[in-house]
């Protein structure tokens, strides 16, 4: 038995479904709203979302938990606050 996660992140977007998972999974568009960031998922159940910092470094391995593009890419994540912090926001 799986435990309930502790914390959902849901966002609503004026925009569709195919338009908003591109923009999760596409490094060239991630990019201009993860603060630099290049976010990588090839949406797959069980693979990796893989986030880049500015300078090149890896920050997040993740497992992709769930998806079902493209209305769905759940992802397990453990440094959130440290890539808020690095790009100068609160986290």
């Amino acid at each position: 038995m799986s435990e309930r996660p502790k914390f959902v992140y849901v966002t609503y977007i004026a925009a569709s479904p195919e338009k908003v998972w591109q923009a999760l999974t596409d490094p060239d568009i991630t990019e201009k709203y993860w603060f630099g960031f290049r976010v990588a998922a090839s949406g797959n159940s069980g693979e990796r979302m893989t986030a880049t910092d500015p300078k090149g470094k890896v920050v997040h391995h993740d497992p992709i938990i769930e998806s079902d593009p493209p209305r769905r890419l759940s992802y397990a994540g453990s440094r959130c606050t440290k890539i808020c912090r690095a790009s100068g926001r609160r986290g």
